[in-house]
């Protein structure tokens, strides 16, 4: 009798609390988010203090309405655009969605100019358009892989591992060989 209770306690009471807090707890880690000095995307490319960002092509904006230059990086018109070397990340400040509902990394940035002059500036970027667009240029081992039998991204599953390696459960290694293996599906 004790144990049809325990059972039937078990199955209709504790199971479901447990899986309503085990999916509501999976939810709960909101992308995109800064952690750790590091900017989670949805896209799967992530940003970090110090990052080399390559910049495409301006997407640019209709004629007569702006300057040209790129539409989805603020700081930039196609003038300067044109002989920007690569950005370098110095400090990630915030993320914030506009009315629109265009999400924009805010962060402080070292300009180097193909003659190699630098130049210190605030730097604002909606880094989903700019990806999508080519305005950002995505190294392709940093691109998001899926595979077809799983419908989560390289990038999701890094982050889990990293989560592991964080908690102690996994070591340094076991992450990096981990990690090596995902990134060459």
């Amino acid at each position: 009798m004790i144990i049809l209770v325990k059972s039937y306690f078990m199955e209709k009471i504790i199971y479901p609390f447990l899986f309503f807090f085990l999916s509501f707890n999976s939810f709960s880690q909101k992308i995109p988010r800064i952690e750790n000095d590091t900017l989670y995307t949805k896209s799967g490319f992530n940003f970090y203090n110090g990052q080399q960002l390559q910049l495409g092509k301006p997407v640019g904006y209709s004629p007569g309405i702006m300057e040209r230059g790129y539409k989805y990086i603020k700081t930039f018109k196609w003038d300067i655009a044109k002989n920007i070397k690569f950005v370098t990340l110095t400090k990630l400040k915030k993320i914030y969605t506009t009315n629109l509902n265009n999400t924009y990394l805010e962060a402080n940035a070292v300009i180097t100019f193909n003659d190699n002059s630098t130049f210190k500036t605030s730097f604002e970027i909606n880094f989903d358009g700019a990806i999508e667009s080519g305005e950002l240029i995505v190294p392709a081992e940093l691109k998001v892989k899926s595979t077809a039998t799983n419908s989560t991204s390289v990038a999701d599953e890094i982050v889990k591992l990293k989560k592991l390696l964080d908690d102690g459960t996994i070591t340094k290694e076991e992450f990096e060989a981990a990690k090596k293996k995902l990134l060459q599906q």
